[in-house]
């Protein structure tokens, strides 16, 4: 099994996208019908439609995972869950690279996560620049995602603290190269 199984709780759900993950180990994306899937994860289409519409939204349910890892943490934690949710995904990661849904499931993500991802009064931390609230968020998506991916194609070599403490320092400005 590829490494789903440190989804939150094993539901129905956790099976559909598990069994997307194992066939895309041998499948491009756009090959896989919603039937290989049922049949992957042993699961009826009655139940995969139950809780999807189109194949697409088991992105937009990794999406929602991917918001867990900053639900209920403070910024500087948030950066370490990210990363090490990332590093406890890694041949997931790899798929969604090779598959070319990487940045599709990075925009899926920031989407839902506006508030979760820096959970704190805009008007105090962007001052006269709040109308740029979606550059910042755009800027930190993608630059975390592009880290991710530089991470991914480096074999994953660093551990998720070092990324973190990375993030942080770039943030504060006290990054000096």
């Amino acid at each position: 099994m590829p490494d789903i199984p440190l989804l939150p709780n094993h539901t129905t759900q956790d099976r559909f996208l598990s069994a997307l993950f194992l066939l895309m180990e041998h499948k491009e994306y756009h090959e896989i019908s919603i039937v290989d899937i049922c049949k992957e994860a042993e699961l009826s289409r009655k139940t995969f439609y139950h809780y999807f519409k189109h194949k697409d939204d088991l992105l937009d349910y990794l999406a929602q995972i991917i918001c867990l890892c900053y639900s209920r943490t403070d910024d500087r934690s948030g950066h370490y869950h990210y990363f090490n949710f990332f590093y406890h995904m890694q041949n997931s990661v790899r798929l969604l690279l090779k598959n070319d849904l990487w940045y599709d499931v990075t925009q899926r993500t920031m989407r839902q996560y506006e508030d979760l991802l820096y959970p704190h009064d805009w008007e105090k931390a962007l001052g006269d620049q709040i109308d740029k609230k979606e550059w910042f968020l755009e800027f930190m998506s993608y630059g975390s995602a592009r880290l991710v991916e530089l991470w991914c194609k480096n074999g994953f070599q660093d551990p998720p603290e070092k990324l973190s403490s990375l993030v942080e320092k770039i943030q504060s400005g006290s990054l000096v190269i």
